[in-house]
């Protein structure tokens, strides 16, 4: 291998602008680039240098048919790596049975669960809802201090899960790489 990579990547959505015929073109109203092929992108969170991608061709036939699109492309694109990353709660699998409805969460609040090496944890930051994380490289009762500006506009530290915390530090990877590659365009 000609690079070596630093420890976090990130995988999220690309587009790949293109105006032609194709029965792959995507529409993607909320993206910079609006038309063109949609590119899942494994890139390295410190450079943005891209390091695995797969060309969304479609909807495909799956051998894992309890799994959905977004994770079936996290695991193809990460084979033998470990991660963190958003979870919706109404997918399949979430404890819903050991956690706290929306509602109920006060600012600041963190729950959590695991099951050997696969942790979820729930943190009410300053939006309506609490965030939710699903990793299988941290332990879910770790925590870390992060700051956020109060009223005054004064920051104050306050306590959140370390799977939140990494992940908002390593999430922009792909970003990154968008800028580099517009550049280009």
């Amino acid at each position: 291998m000609l690079y070596n990579p630093s420890q976090n990547s990130s995988v999220d959505e690309s587009m790949v602008a293109f105006t032609g015929r194709s029965t792959m073109k995507q529409y993607m109203p909320l993206k910079p680039i609006k038309r063109g092929f949609k590119v899942w992108a494994m890139t390295d969170f410190a450079t943005g240098y891209l390091l695995s991608f797969d060309v969304y061709t479609g909807k495909k036939k799956s051998n894992k048919p309890e799994l959905g699109l977004g994770e079936n492309v996290v695991l193809e694109l990460n084979i033998d790596l470990f991660g963190c990353g958003t979870f919706r709660i109404n997918k399949k699998f979430y404890p819903k049975h050991l956690m706290k409805k929306d509602s109920l969460y006060k600012p600041g609040e963190i729950e959590f669960a695991q099951s050997e090496d696969v942790s979820v944890c729930r943190w009410k930051d300053r939006g309506k809802k609490p965030v939710t994380v699903i990793s299988n490289m941290h332990d879910a009762s770790s925590t870390e201090i992060v700051n956020r500006k109060n009223s005054k506009g004064e920051r104050i530290p306050i306590e959140c899960p370390k799977s939140i915390a990494d992940y908002n530090k390593f999430m922009g990877g792909v970003d990154r790489f968008d800028q580099y590659m517009a550049r280009y365009i």
